[in-house]
């Protein structure tokens, strides 16, 4: 399995179980720890006085009550200071344990909120690849659906304001409109017309590929020149490792796992467009979504999770 960004509120999930964000007496507090408290209701704090708190990094499970999951964990996380207390250790256990936690519990999917980011004060951007870390570490011995999950857009206002104002001028000297045309039967016409172009172009490119190297096989020479294992490739590209595996083996991926993967590989921008190219795709001007990919490509930021967190800033489809 891979993880999942979600835009949303954590309460309202369908999924087996939710992740509190608690404090050590359990008992409930502000922020998410409020909201899932008083969308449980009172009996979830009844159940909680039971349970004797929980030390930083420990997680207790209980029933969701009012929520529609069938549990809650409730995971304690560190408070920041200063970055020298073993925050970061602290935090990743804290969500490796309430992960070990699901699974003894045979939760099949299972949300997380950004744990320790509000009132403990942990940076943002940090505590986003901690979390991510922890929980692809995780998926590498073990089958369970992940979402890590962003209340609204302002969960970002705290990160680099700089790169999204650059993002953002990218775009606008980069976006083209394919199509300005007003009668909406000539765009249709037009579409048709130029897909239909695009398409033998497409078989012409498929064919001449077929004579070179496919997708995997450049892939595969990128891995071996960088020195990065299967293991670790499918971990940075956050997909699942039963798709790796076909698209390792020669099946075409599809647009977004092409793109993940090349991401991971960390390539500049000739050389990601050459790949994507392989397995018949581009980084097109006429798709905004894909220009945030290539600024962040030239810009040498290669996280398929920071392309993520500027894609959901910007309002745009996300790559998972």
């Amino acid at each position: 399995m891979a993880i999942k960004f979600v835009l949303s509120d954590i309460t309202k999930l369908r999924v087996d179980a939710i992740v509190n964000a608690a404090n050590e007496t359990l008992l409930g507090g502000g922020g998410v720890d409020g909201a899932i408290h008083q969308s449980a209701g009172p009996k979830l704090l009844e159940y909680c006085k039971t349970l004797g708190g929980a030390k930083t990094t420990e997680a207790k499970i209980t029933p969701g009550f009012d929520l529609s999951c069938k549990y809650i964990i409730h995971a304690v996380g560190p408070v920041y200071k200063d970055g020298l207390h073993n925050e970061s250790e602290e935090l990743y256990n804290t969500y490796k344990n309430a992960l070990h936690l699901a699974a003894l519990n045979k939760v099949n999917s299972i949300a997380f909120p950004l744990i320790s980011t509000g009132a403990y004060g942990f940076p943002m951007q940090q505590a986003i690849d901690i979390a991510c870390q922890a929980i692809n570490d995780f998926l590498e011995t073990n089958e369970l659906d992940v979402s890590l999950v962003f209340y609204d857009r302002k969960t970002f206002d705290n990160l680099s304001l700089d790169k999204y104002e650059e993002v953002l001028k990218f775009i606008g000297q980069n976006y083209v409109h394919e199509y300005k045309i007003d009668s909406e039967r000539k765009i249709r016409n037009v579409a048709k017309k130029d897909f239909s172009q695009f398409d033998f172009l497409m078989d012409i490119s498929t064919t001449l590929n077929d004579v070179d190297e496919t997708f995997a096989d450049k892939m595969n020479k990128w891995m071996i020149a960088k020195n990065i294992p299967s293991n670790e490739l499918w971990k940075l590209a956050n997909i699942d490792r039963k798709l790796f595996s076909k698209v390792f083996n020669g099946s075409r991926p599809s647009k977004k796992t092409a793109i993940l993967l090349t991401l991971a590989l960390a390539l500049n921008i000739d050389d990601s467009l050459d790949l994507l190219s392989r397995a018949g795709y581009t980084l097109s001007n006429a798709l905004k979504d894909d220009i945030v990919v290539r600024w962040h490509i030239e810009n040498n930021i290669h996280s398929v999770y920071e392309v993520c967190q500027t894609q959901l800033k910007l309002g745009l489809p996300t790559l998972f």
